[in-house]
């Protein structure tokens, strides 16, 4: 990196993990790459999109536009990565964006909580009788 050239976000991951396989990515294309991690705030990446912080990475301003190219590159090839997840802007990977857990997830975890509820509730029902 030049000393004049300036580190600017290309995107938001969920984890450190996801951002870093993609700075990997970036590196083995002579593209430079820096993680800045979240985990540290309020512990690990536990539940994303639940309050957990994520990852950005970030590249010198010089090389954006050829990291965003590879990033659309990659995403054709790509199997592990949820690039709709990622906080590219939507014209550079389709309408990408950070959206947090996908629905079903969400209602995965009401119900659960709504399942839990009702046998807190038999339980303290039973205590009683």
């Amino acid at each position: 990196m030049s000393e004049g050239d300036r580190l600017v976000p290309l995107l938001t991951a969920l984890s450190e993990h996801e951002a870093n396989i993609l700075a990997i990515v970036l590196r083995d294309r002579e593209i430079e790459a820096v993680v800045f991690g979240m985990s540290h705030v309020g512990g690990s990446n536990f539940l994303p999109g639940l309050g957990a912080a994520g990852a950005s990475l970030h590249v010198p301003e010089s090389q954006a536009a050829a990291a965003r190219e590879i990033m659309v590159a990659n995403r054709r090839d790509s199997i592990d990565i949820d690039w709709d997840e990622l906080g590219l802007p939507a014209d550079d990977l389709s309408e990408a964006s950070v959206g947090g857990m996908p629905i079903a997830a969400k209602v995965s975890v009401c119900v659960v909580a709504l399942w839990l509820l009702v046998m807190l509730l038999q339980f303290v029902a039973a205590m009683i009788n």
